[in-house]
């Protein structure tokens, strides 16, 4: 009996390493289509790029719009008006991720994507539909416009609170910035 319990744990334990986690935390960003294999899911004919957390309120005419993203270039086919509907940006309603590796983007009241998660990195992302047909490939822009950045020796000397307001001396027992490190008071 024993034997079969440690056995059973042993088996779960490395079923658990082998399931990928993904947080939505990690899809914040703009992410560019670079590859589609097979068709788009759900009638959807193109699409050039994905904006996840970007939080806007917008008023459209008579609309107001509360997104936490978009969706670029976007083309599909209306199956009701029997053509294709384009747009330069569809709101995302919200996305999150279940089960640990399946994407849920909601578009509309009544639409949505899901897609699963093959992979995930800082620089790159593979979606695949539910039932296999389709693997759409991503790549993220860099997260900021920043390209170098010096730290000014001036801008760390001299002495600080911990709420960063230049105090000039230590008068009372505390945490100081003193040039540019914490430094706890005690007097």
């Amino acid at each position: 009996m024993k034997k079969i319990v440690v056995s059973l744990i042993m088996l779960m334990s490395i079923l658990s390493v082998k399931a990928q986690s993904f947080n939505e935390i990690d899809l914040i960003g703009k992410w560019n289509v670079s590859s589609v294999t097979g068709n788009h899911p759900l009638g959807i004919k193109s699409f050039t790029g994905i904006y996840f957390g970007y939080a806007t309120v917008s008023d459209d005419e008579n609309e107001t719009h509360c997104s936490s993203g978009f969706i670029t270039d976007f083309i599909s086919y209306d199956y009701y008006r029997n053509c294709d509907y384009s747009r330069s940006y569809v709101f995302i309603l919200d996305f999150f991720i279940s089960n640990n590796n399946k994407l849920h983007i909601i578009i509309g009241d009544d639409y949505g994507l899901r897609f699963i998660i093959e992979s995930l990195s800082d620089t790159s992302m593979k979606l695949k539909s539910y039932d296999g047909a389709t693997t759409i490939e991503l790549t993220k822009e860099s997260s900021t416009g920043i390209k170098e950045f010096h730290n000014s020796p001036n801008a760390e000397s001299g002495i600080y609170n911990i709420e960063g307001k230049s105090v000039g001396t230590t008068t009372s027992d505390g945490i100081y910035i003193i040039n540019g490190k914490k430094v706890l008071i005690r007097k």
